[in-house]
Parts: structure tokens; C-alpha cells; sequence
């Protein structure tokens, strides 16, 4: 699959896939829907008990990542909607990439990233105003010439 490009100041699309069998694998996945395992972050669910509210609960979610535009990832849910697997009927659906903001890249937020964005080991998503932002709380990527510095992050477990 092609390397997702978001616009500026959209989160890159994924597919999220549920409704897939406890023991099912990334590498089964990659195999059905022809894209490289990498690009699977999968959610085993958890086995049946008499905990558990729904059936819901008892399935594995995935989302395939890395998907080049919106309209890729419209036909690719469309193609695999509802496809079986041993028995159970997945469901795909079209949503911007979850990110948590400690996988964004803090010298981009400066405009300051030495690597382009399929190089950096950190996300590059640009605000949608690079250049007047003036949000302290915002940690997306702006132009050096921004006159407002963002906040430092929270850190997990602070």
C-alpha cells in the first residue's frame, strides 16, 4: 500500500475492522486484504464470559493504516464490508487515523523537522493554520514564522 498523505490539517483515513474472530492474526489479515502486515494494528478481544455485557466484547478489532486518500479507503470498505471469516461477518469502516499526541513529531510542531514524513519516526499531521495558530494546547505541525510557542505536552504518567 501506498504511504497515507493527509492534507493539510486532516488526520490521514484508516479502515477500522470489527466483528472478526478472537483468534484471528495480523498475518491472516494481511493475506485477505492484500495489504503489508505492518500496516494491521489489531485488538484481540477478549474470550467469552459471563462478565461480559455483549458478544460485542468477545471480538478482535483492527485498523489498517497507511491508506493513500479518503477515496481509497471508501472503496476499500465497500470491497471487504461484510466479508466472512471462519463464520463471522466483518464490518469495515472509513475513520480518520487515532493517534495519541505522543506519536507526533515535537520538531514539526516547530517546523523544525529535519526528516520528511515518511522518514520520521514520529507522525507529521499540519495544523490547519501554520502560520497564525495561536492555540497553546496545539502540538500539529506549523512554519517557523508562528508567532506562538505550544505548551509542553502532558507525559503519560504525570
Amino acid at each position: 500500500m501506498i504511504a497515507a498523505s493527509a492534507t493539510p490539517g486532516e488526520r490521514p483515513y484508516c479502515i477500522h475492522v470489527t466483528n472478526m474472530p478472537l483468534d484471528v492474526t495480523s498475518d491472516e489479515l494481511s493475506e485477505i486484504f492484500s495489504v503489508h502486515v505492518a500496516d494491521i494494528l489489531l485488538q484481540p478481544g477478549n474470550q467469552s464470559s459471563s462478565h461480559l455485557a455483549s458478544r460485542d466484547e468477545s471480538t478482535s478489532e483492527a485498523w489498517i493504516k497507511n491508506l493513500p486518500d479518503q477515496q481509497s479507503a471508501r472503496d476499500f470498505a465497500k470491497k471487504y464490508s461484510r466479508l466472512i471469516i471462519r463464520g463471522s461477518k466483518v464490518y469495515c469502516d472509513v475513520v480518520q487515523e487515532p493517534f495519541n499526541i505522543t506519536e507526533l513529531c515535537t520538531d514539526f510542531e516547530r517546523g523544525d523537522c529535519k526528516y520528511p514524513a515518511d522518514r520520521c519516526h514520529y507522525k507529521h499531521i499540519m495544523c490547519s493554520e501554520p502560520d497564525e495558530c495561536d492555540n497553546s494546547k496545539c502540538w500539529f505541525g506549523h512554519h517557523r514564522r508562528r508567532l506562538i510557542t505550544s505548551i509542553r505536552r502532558p507525559v503519560e504518567g504525570e
